[in-house]
């Protein structure tokens, strides 16, 4: 499938192209950019949704979800990611607040494997933060 037939993923290219990528921020010093996982959970959730009925997707949007959502998420795993990201939260706010995070990109994993049917749209959150939905499935459908 070439990109021009994957109208709804722009968003995910420009911020593959942008140099802003999250994923090289953490391996390169493991620093948080809370406004790189948002543009990039925004551009998936986007590229998700305007793919979810095809049987093929664009290659980039498979690479993030076999490659960098998990190389991002083993990063954040690591045990000293909390303590040099936890700015002025305490250690157990901090923790919370990455989970939140980590839980909305292995639900995005999921929508992406399985469908978006499987995950309600109070999953698709970090508490404090959640991407926009723009097409809803009709009930019953």
């Amino acid at each position: 499938m070439s990109t021009s037939n994957a109208g709804g993923c722009e968003g995910l290219w420009e911020y593959l192209e942008s140099g802003d990528d999250l994923g090289f921020k953490l391996r390169s010093g493991l620093a948080w950019d809370e406004a790189s996982y948002r543009r990039m959970v925004q551009a998936l959730v986007d590229c998700l949704e305007a793919t979810e009925q095809a049987e093929l997707v664009p290659r980039r949007l498979a690479w993030m979800f076999v490659s960098a959502v998990p190389r991002i998420l083993a990063l954040m795993d690591r045990p000293d990611f909390v303590e040099r990201n936890a700015g002025e939260r305490s250690p157990a706010e901090a923790r919370a607040y990455f989970d939140r995070r980590k839980r909305l990109l292995r639900d995005l994993s999921l929508w992406f494997t399985d469908g978006r049917a499987l995950i309600p749209d109070e999953r698709l959150s970090a508490g404090d933060w959640a991407p926009a939905l723009r097409r809803r499935q009709p009930a019953g459908g």
